[in-house]
C-alpha cells in the first residue's frame, strides 16, 4: 500500500478552516480563485471539503486526525449534503453566505472542528 502525501490533509485542513471564515471572507477567498463563469457560485466551498473528506479514513489511519474528529466532520459532510438536495440550489449562490442560517451552521461547526486542533 503507498503511503499518503501529506498535501491532501493540507488541502483538507484549509478547507475546513475556509468554512469557518465568516462570509466577506468567503466571497473574498472565491473571489481569489479566478475560477470561469459568472455568477461566481459557493459551491467551491463544499467540493474542496469534500475532496479531503473522502480521505478522512486515511488520514485516521495514517494517525494525521484522531478519530474523535469524525463526528464534527460528518456533522459538516451532512450539513452540506443536505444543502446540495435539489430544492435548495439558491443556497450556492454566493449572497447566501451572509444570509443563509443553513452557512452559519455549517461555520460553527468547522470552527468547533478547529478548536479540537488546538
Amino acid at each position: 500500500m503507498t503511503e499518503l502525501p501529506v498535501r491532501p490533509l493540507v488541502a483538507f485542513l484549509r478547507a475546513v478552516a475556509i468554512l469557518a471564515l465568516d462570509a466577506p471572507h468567503q466571497l473574498a477567498w472565491l473571489g481569489s480563485l479566478g475560477l470561469p463563469g459568472e455568477p461566481a457560485i459557493a459551491d467551491e466551498l463544499a467540493l474542496e471539503f469534500d475532496d479531503g473528506y473522502r480521505l478522512l479514513p486515511q488520514f485516521i489511519a495514517n494517525g494525521w486526525l484522531q478519530a474523535d474528529v469524525r463526528e464534527l466532520l460528518d456533522a459538516i459532510d451532512a450539513a452540506l449534503s443536505t444543502m446540495s438536495e435539489k430544492e435548495n440550489h439558491d443556497v450556492w449562490a454566493v449572497e447566501a453566505l451572509a444570509t443563509d442560517e443553513r452557512w452559519e451552521d455549517v461555520r460553527r461547526l468547522a470552527r468547533s472542528f478547529l478548536n479540537l486542533l488546538t
